[in-house]
């Protein structure tokens, strides 16, 4: 109970240990008046209790928050309110059902593949010209 957890908090160092440890710490710790006065006394746990209070709000309404996020993306798209996304995804999606209907999967799996290896392979060579003509040693570029 939280009387119980303020009696066995007498320091802000005790506090502090109990905030980082218990992910409720900080609705606990409000309603006890002796802990009110350390916290009162100690700015630094004020800010720990806030910070572990939004921690506990923001883990509860993240999947709903990406759920959202997600949902309103996908009718930005849907609506076409930024026109060139939305043409890149419809382009995007044509070329996929075309290439499935005249290909067969592997096919064009193997072609996405191809295509993404040589784009990695022009970077790589485009990044060793660059630090030879600069004569630098800036390391691999996919580090």
């Amino acid at each position: 109970t939280p009387q119980d957890t303020s009696r066995q908090l007498k320091t802000t160092q005790d506090i502090s240990r109990y905030l980082q440890t218990s992910p409720n710490a900080s609705r606990q710790l409000q309603t006890s008046p002796d802990i009110s006065r350390l916290i009162q006394e100690d700015p630094d746990i004020s800010r720990r209790m806030a910070d572990s209070t939004a921690l506990s709000a923001s883990s509860s309404s993240s999947n709903s928050s990406s759920l959202k996020g997600f949902m309103s993306s996908a009718l930005e798209l849907i609506y076409w309110r930024e026109t060139l996304k939305s043409a890149a995804g419809f382009g995007l999606s044509l070329l996929v059902l075309v290439s499935l209907a005249t290909l067969s999967v592997i096919s064009v799996v193997s072609y996405l593949t191809l295509a993404l290896l040589c784009v990695t392979i022009t970077f790589r060579v485009y990044k060793s010209v660059v630090q030879a003509v600069r004569k630098s040693d800036d390391g691999h570029p996919f580090k």
